[in-house]
């Protein structure tokens, strides 16, 4: 799998990694400029932990933020667990 950094606004692709290792998008952020990373307020991701340490390392001045698609796909999960289980001990 890989990493795909997009820019939120212009939706120009900023970077695509072929390795989503922690460690290996924390060295291939790191090589970028400071005066851009400190630019960086939003990440936008999907619901790996890890990479609450990419933020804290790397992008400072950024907040995480869940994409829809998984919040939803998370949503439907549960609601699907709990179906099964109202019909299963109903």
């Amino acid at each position: 799998m890989a990493f795909i950094a997009i820019d939120g606004v212009t939706h120009e692709l900023h970077t695509l990694i072929d390795d989503r290792r922690i460690y290996s998008l924390i060295n291939d952020f790191l090589q970028s400029p400071q005066s851009e990373i400190t630019k960086v307020k939003y990440l936008v991701m999907d619901m790996n932990a890890s990479y609450g340490r990419l933020i804290k390392v790397v992008f400072p001045n950024a907040e995480i933020i869940t994409d829809r698609f998984h919040i939803v796909q998370q949503i439907t999960c549960a609601f699907n667990v709990l179906r099964v289980k109202v019909l299963l001990y109903s």
